[in-house]
């Protein structure tokens, strides 16, 4: 089942946040033999699962992390129900458990 996404794509296609979020399915598939990326987005998830209420992910990071923190948090917010209890600040700068 193909995912819907949660934000427009843009017209003018520099990879942005909102890709990496949206279509994280299909740079997850680029990154399966990336063992450091394997970790990191593990690393990632698991926390976002612990995050207590009201706490706040800032989703920065340098170079190549910055996209596998976009798509695990794409990942994350689109498994199971975490959509209903997480959400993302308009910059997608941000994801914050409700």
């Amino acid at each position: 089942m193909k995912q819907q996404p949660l934000i427009p794509k843009p017209k003018n296609m520099e990879t942005t946040r909102s890709e990496y979020i949206n279509h994280w399915y299909q740079y997850l598939k680029d990154l399966k033999e990336n063992e450091n990326a394997q970790e990191y987005m593990s690393k990632v998830y698991w926390y976002l699962d612990s995050m207590k209420p009201g706490r706040v992910l800032n989703l920065r990071a340098e170079g190549e992390k910055l996209k596998w923190l976009l798509i695990a948090a794409g990942a994350f917010f689109s498994e199971s129900d975490h959509y209903m209890k997480y959400e993302f600040n308009d910059g997608l700068t941000k994801i914050r458990r409700k």
